[in-house]
């Protein structure tokens, strides 16, 4: 919960807000002498003098997202090189709570520079705060906390279990309430790590590996099949790259994917999809994907055509889904997988529980 009336700290504070053009938040702080900057710079930050904060207050628009970060990089350098000034960036919406589903990613990546940031320096006074802009509650929330020039809660609880007072760096301010992140465990139970012994483990692996590897007679058709396939891949790149200039890429992650497709080097001889299958027809999966992808790259460096409809034509997953289950190499792997989940779960006595957490990055 927020800190309550008595525990605030009520004296004016010097703070300046950069992007707040709306000035909701710096209206919740009104006592406090509050200035304001369209954009953060070097200059604008020096002739602030002396601060007791910094707000960036990121645009909900998610065209404004770069910029965002952009400015945070610049008084984040500030803070660290000259005032070690308290620096706050706030979102609108951007963080889920369990009260308040309704969120949007527009601005996750300013919580991902801030989580770096912190990684890098200790102790950085950087805090990041997910708001609702709309709600005068949740203003005076983060009014409250940015006065108090540290986030910092008093009390609170987990799930009824109360807890005692905690410094934070991330905080999502909804409805009068103060949310801070926590993995908890839902279940009750002593907790242990699995006792298994890792040599016999490597054994079983070793085994799984040696005989999954002698059961693929055709590899060596498979890894040639898999050179003619780059050879393919490489001609369709520097085809769909000729007469395509770097001016018209409109966005930045696009124009560095060109550059990287600029620099591979085309074959001397060009090579079909239909000879990657002659050669073996256990590719069929990677040569449906690439033939489809390829053909679209200039497509997709223009933003013509977007490149979830090519992965996923209308939703399906007719391409993809063969990859990650036909697949030569997908199956190899998925199996090693399941050789290693099984050698584990034989060498524990019987009914013991397992939590089981699986940890990807989507494609």
């Amino acid at each position: 919960a927020v800190p309550s009336a008595t525990e605030r700290r009520s004296r004016s504070v010097r703070v300046l807000f950069v992007g707040d053009r709306r000035a909701s938040l710096a209206a919740a702080l009104a006592e406090s002498a509050a200035r304001h900057a369209g954009s953060a710079s070097e200059v604008e930050l020096q002739d602030a003098g002396n601060l007791d904060g910094v707000v960036l207050v990121a645009s909900p628009s998610a065209e404004s997202a770069l910029s965002s970060i952009a400015s945070a990089l610049t008084i984040v350098q500030w803070t660290v090189d000259l005032a070690a000034v308290p620096v706050w960036t706030c979102t609108h919406l951007t963080q889920p709570v369990a009260s308040v589903r309704r969120s949007s990613s527009e601005h996750a990546g300013l919580w991902g520079f801030a989580r770096t940031c912190l990684q890098e320096v200790t102790g950085l006074p950087l805090y990041s705060l997910d708001l609702d802009f709309g709600c005068a509650q949740s203003l005076r929330g983060a009014a409250e906390l940015v006065r108090s020039r540290a986030l910092v809660c008093t009390g609170g609880d987990v799930h009824g279990l109360r807890v005692g007072p905690v410094a934070e760096n991330e905080a999502v301010c909804r409805h009068g309430s103060t949310h801070v992140r926590r993995l908890v465990l839902l279940r009750s139970g002593k907790q242990s790590s699995l006792d298994v012994a890792f040599a016999p483990l490597c054994e079983l692996l070793d085994a799984h590996v040696s005989d999954a590897t002698s059961a693929l007679e055709d590899l060596q058709q498979v890894a040639a099949a898999h050179g003619v396939l780059d050879i393919a891949l490489r001609h369709d790149i520097a085809r769909a790259l000729s007469g395509l200039a770097p001016s018209a890429i409109p966005k930045w992650h696009h124009r560095l994917l060109y550059e990287w497709c600029a620099a591979i080097e085309p074959p001397t001889e060009p090579a079909s999809y239909e000879d990657v299958l002659a050669v073996s027809p256990r590719l069929w999966p990677e040569v449906g994907l690439t033939q489809r992808c390829a053909s679209q790259l200039a497509a997709a460096l223009l933003g013509t055509v977007a490149y979830q409809e090519l992965l996923f034509p209308g939703g399906s997953m007719e391409l993809t889904l063969p990859v990650y289950e036909d697949a030569v190499h997908s199956r190899f792997y998925n199996e090693c997988v399941v050789a290693a989940v099984d050698s584990i779960i034989a060498s524990l006595p019987a009914g013991r529980f397992l939590s089981v957490v699986e940890v990807g990055a989507g494609t």
